[in-house]
């Protein structure tokens, strides 16, 4: 953050708008809650907006998310009725 990369790439994505203030969406990861991350991002004018975990309006990888636990349940439920055996850890490898 310090050597201004992350404002460089936001700038190469918007360039209209390659003025301050910066606004990014994240989520809640531990590290830009940081009081050094947050001091960086204070001197790089650059604004995080937070989603609410597990937000599937705001965040649409949670939508990826919720239809994977779907199809893996309907997986699941599928080998049951068909009295398959669930596979060990050699099957991974």
């Amino acid at each position: 953050m310090d050597s201004g990369v992350l404002t460089a790439v936001i700038k190469q994505g918007r360039p209209a708008r390659a003025r301050y203030p910066h606004r990014v969406l994240c989520d809640n990861e531990g590290c830009l809650s940081a009081a050094e991350s947050k001091a960086a991002h204070r001197k790089q004018k650059v604004n995080l907006w937070h989603v609410p975990p597990h937000s599937p309006d705001l965040n649409v990888i949670e939508k990826y998310w919720s239809w994977l636990r779907r199809e893996l349940q309907r997986r699941d439920l599928n080998d049951l009725v068909k009295k398959r055996l669930p596979l060990g850890k050699m099957a991974y490898r």
